[in-house]
């Protein structure tokens, strides 16, 4: 996965998406938020200056900027872009936990009609992660097809699979302490992935345990190490 700033690109922005799928990288990772009107940005931190985007109108955001100055994107702006390597390059979807139920059921509805919207709405195109179990959930009862990665870290997989959720994506060091459930999920035909996972040492030890996906802020480093000579042997 291709994350966060890299080659001088802003999180989040839609120059590093462009970015990461002429490099060619399987993925790339967007935060999806909505602000009080209703409105879908990508961005990761819940807070502007202090406030919460909740607080926010739309119109307010867009006078706020990336930190390489480019305006902060809508996520219709950030599919336009996505669906220029649509067959190429995968976006992984993360819906950012709300301060209420209401508002997590507003930003999953708000991302699928948007998908649907940009003609991306597929499991060969999009695939989601959250931190919100709630979201999760009804991702895995309303589209069962999809990737749907649970990102918390605290719930054993087969708990998650009993409720039709089909992946984790948790931190390195939480798959590094509890490699049972690496094993656990794999059995079970579970997703496996991991973040963020920036240091080789973490990457190598990620890729012993044969999980299916990296998210890392360095890219460069992990083709790297995949593409070595010793690691094809």
């Amino acid at each position: 996965f291709w994350k966060a700033e890299s080659a001088g690109k802003s999180q989040n922005s839609i120059e590093a998406l462009a970015a990461a799928q002429k490099e060619g990288f399987w993925g790339s990772e967007c935060d999806v938020n909505i602000t009080k009107d209703g409105v879908l940005i990508v961005n990761r931190d819940p807070s502007i200056d202090g406030l919460r985007i909740s607080d926010h109108l739309g119109m307010t955001l867009v006078k706020h900027l990336l930190p390489n100055g480019s305006p902060r994107p809508t996520f219709k702006e950030y599919l336009a872009q996505a669906k220029k390597y649509s067959k190429s390059t995968m976006l992984i979807v993360e819906l950012k936990p709300q301060s209420t139920p209401e508002r997590e059921d507003a930003l999953l509805d708000g991302a699928v009609k948007e998908l649907k919207s940009a003609h991306l709405y597929s499991p060969s195109n999009i695939a989601f992660i959250s931190f919100s179990h709630h979201i999760c959930q009804r991702i895995a009862k309303e589209a069962p097809e999809f990737t749907n990665c649970y990102l918390g870290g605290n719930i054993a997989p087969s708990k998650l699979a009993l409720e039709g959720i089909n992946g984790i994506d948790y931190s390195y060091s939480v798959l590094a302490s509890h490699q049972s459930w690496v094993r656990e999920a794999k059995s079970l035909g579970m997703c496996v992935w991991a973040w963020t996972v920036d240091k080789r040492q973490d990457i190598m030890k990620m890729i012993e345990l044969e999980i299916h996906g990296i998210t890392s802020n360095e890219p460069l480093l992990v083709r790297d190490i995949l593409g070595s000579k010793e690691l094809r042997k």
